[in-house]
């Protein structure tokens, strides 16, 4: 609750320049109502036909009460105007969580060093 995860996937295609390819990531809640959308992102100027580009985006601050998370990668469907196929590949998608400690690792971390410090004190008293 209250990270922003990396979302990053690799993809490849062709959509033509004028075609609509988009994500979108959001965060929903245990009965499946959405608390949180990020909104259609473009990125179809990224894409090529023959190479694979990285593809990142910054997710919004996931909520609290967030039980899941949906992608959803969309595009129109059908040939395009050439004959050429509209295909996109997608691989290796990961959503990136740097981890949030929990308050008790807090609580340890201030009675290491609470402990270090009365040693050092101790030490010097000696």
């Amino acid at each position: 609750v209250g990270n922003t995860p990396m979302l990053t996937f690799w993809a490849k295609g062709d959509v033509s320049t004028t075609g609509n390819i988009l994500f979108s990531l959001r965060y929903l809640a245990e009965n499946g109502a959405i608390l949180v959308n990020s909104g259609n992102i473009f990125f179809q100027n990224s894409l090529s036909s023959t190479d694979w580009n990285q593809i990142s985006f910054q997710g919004a601050a996931i909520p609290a009460g967030t039980r899941a998370v949906f992608l959803e990668i969309n595009t129109a469907v059908g040939p395009l105007l050439d004959g050429r196929p509209n295909a996109v590949f997608i691989d290796d998608v990961y959503l990136g969580l740097s981890p949030i400690p929990e308050p008790g690792t807090y609580g340890m971390l201030l009675a290491g060093l609470g402990v270090v410090g009365a040693m050092a004190r101790r030490r010097r008293a000696a």
